[in-house]
């Protein structure tokens, strides 16, 4: 099993050097050609895009004004935090909850990294979202809030499984 992380490991970094090399400009000319894409709505480099991930994570032109946020004055109101696509809405979470994140099983309690923070989140709901090439891949926050912590939690979320 040590043999097969590692392994994936090891891909994930060579896949990501790849995805950020120009040999990967070849897989976005069919995103380009895609009306949904509004490329309209986002900068394009000088000189175009320089590897997949750099059009994977363009920018919006803020004149577009593409993403509004629906009254920002008001806490009540939640909004989208990226164009994405929903994967699974849990409500009434506990911590032994298992959710399915990408293409594994993880309770709630682990997902948060056993934060002191994760009894919080009782009784909420998780929204599992996912982005493609053809979503904004940039985030904005749906509510007002500080974060009080940020964590790394181990382990391989590559792909989604059908």
């Amino acid at each position: 099993m040590k043999e097969i992380f590692e392994w994936n490991i090891k891909f994930i970094k060579l896949h990501g050097i790849y995805m950020d090399s120009p040999a990967s400009l070849a897989g976005i000319q069919a995103w380009l050609n895609d009306p949904s894409i509004k490329l309209q709505d986002f900068v394009v480099p000088e000189g175009g895009y320089k590897s997949f991930n750099d059009f994977f994570t363009r920018q919006l032109k803020t004149s577009a004004n593409a993403r509004p946020i629906s009254f920002p004055e008001d806490d009540s109101v939640v909004v989208a935090s990226a164009d994405s696509e929903i994967n699974f809405i849990e409500s009434d979470l506990t911590l032994t909850t298992s959710l399915q994140v990408k293409t594994r099983q993880i309770n709630v309690k682990d997902l948060l990294n056993n934060s002191q923070f994760a009894p919080n989140f009782v009784g909420g709901t998780a929204i599992s979202c996912v982005l493609m090439p053809n979503n904004y891949h940039r985030y904005h926050a749906p509510v007002n809030g500080e974060i009080v912590e940020s964590a790394e939690v181990p382990g391989i979320y590559n792909g989604i499984k059908d």
